[in-house]
């Protein structure tokens, strides 16, 4: 646990040659070390998501999207393959699926680790579009689960 004797915080200031300094100065410094924090966040973000974008079976890239909660529409692609992270950790969620298009694909996953809990209800847009053969959604509600879903242009498949 840090030091609280002020002897010692001001030989420590000293030390560090911040000792006298304005409080402006020292606000301006901690407003730098704040950006360069955030770039450095920013970079590592940015990587990831080119990471994430990388050819998979050499065919189609995916692309990992914010986790959200509540009532939303999942994006869906054929060339892109969009990762839908949807947060459990609070409430569950339902969402609903593109519409239908052969060859569109969704992924969805809990982010949070708490479908067996907060489920996530997964609907297609259309009223008599079905998720593997049945008129019914397809509920996640496996701790940190996934489904991979396609779409033959009448129905949609869990993979």
């Amino acid at each position: 646990m840090p030091s609280t004797d002020p002897n010692r915080l001001s030989a420590k200031l000293v030390e560090l040659g911040e000792y006298g300094k304005s409080p402006e100065r020292e606000i301006r410094a901690l407003e730098r070390n704040v950006a360069d924090a955030v770039k450095r966040i920013t970079d590592y973000c940015n990587d990831v998501l080119t990471a994430a974008l990388a050819v998979v079976g050499g065919r189609s890239p995916l692309l990992v999207l914010a986790a959200k909660s509540g009532t939303f529409a999942l994006l869906g692609g054929s060339s892109v393959i969009p990762i839908n992270l949807v947060d459990t950790s609070a409430i569950a969620s339902t969402v609903t699926l593109p519409p239908l298009a052969a060859g569109r694909n969704v992924i969805v996953k809990d982010a949070t680790f708490n479908a067996a809990v907060n489920s996530v209800t997964i609907s297609p847009p259309e009223a008599l579009a079905n998720i593997d053969g049945q008129l019914v959604p397809y509920v996640l509600a496996t701790n940190n689960g996934s489904v991979w879903l396609t779409c033959d242009g009448t129905g949609w498949w869990s993979v």
